[in-house]
């Protein structure tokens, strides 16, 4: 078995993560302080699941003194009034007092179930590829328009459907499966 190019790429971004966390580690480590006490992190659910979830208990392993609590989900959790530590965000943020290392790049792109194209026809590729901006709502963030990039090229397309959650991986099934093309 081979990896896909997707995959590959999720690989990288997942070794990026991991390198974050410790680097993170060792910067407090550094401090000449054991971390101790409550760790709260969150992370969007499908990116959490995969990749932040599988780190944390070799972080807590090397840090017995910490307990750590994640927390999953796809909407921006308020991190003052909520008392996180660590946010994962899958978005470009705006300028805040918040420190924010960027610790992968995530590229999307605009896919469509066989099912959809049967009912809708494939769409005029004679144009630019365009891809989606790194800066999309976040499932759930009912969009009205998705901006769309090639290059400097810059396009708006109008969407709506009858299916939405908060969840970008039941959003991917419905999509593969032709689910939110009925």
């Amino acid at each position: 078995m081979q990896l896909t190019e997707q995959g590959r790429i999720f690989y990288e971004n997942c070794l990026n993560v991991l390198s974050a966390i410790e680097r993170a580690e060792a910067s407090v480590a550094n401090k000449g302080a054991r971390p101790h006490g409550v760790l709260n992190v969150t992370a969007p659910l499908g990116f959490g699941r995969r990749v932040v979830a599988p780190a944390l208990p070799q972080l807590q392993a090397e840090h017995p003194e910490l307990d750590v609590f994640l927390r999953l989900s796809d909407y921006f959790v308020d991190l003052f009034t909520e008392a996180v530590d660590v946010a994962v965000r899958m978005a470009v943020l705006p300028d805040s007092s918040l420190i924010v290392r960027n610790i992968a790049e995530i590229n999307r792109v605009l896919c469509a179930s066989p099912a959809y194209l049967e009912a809708h026809g494939e769409p005029d590729r004679s144009g630019p590829g365009y891809t989606s901006l790194p800066d999309a709502a976040l499932p759930g963030g009912r969009r009205i328009k998705w901006t769309l990039m090639d290059g400097e090229s810059v396009r708006e397309i109008s969407v709506s459907g009858h299916l939405d959650t908060d969840d970008g991986d039941v959003l991917r099934q419905w999509a593969v499966t032709g689910e939110a093309s009925r």
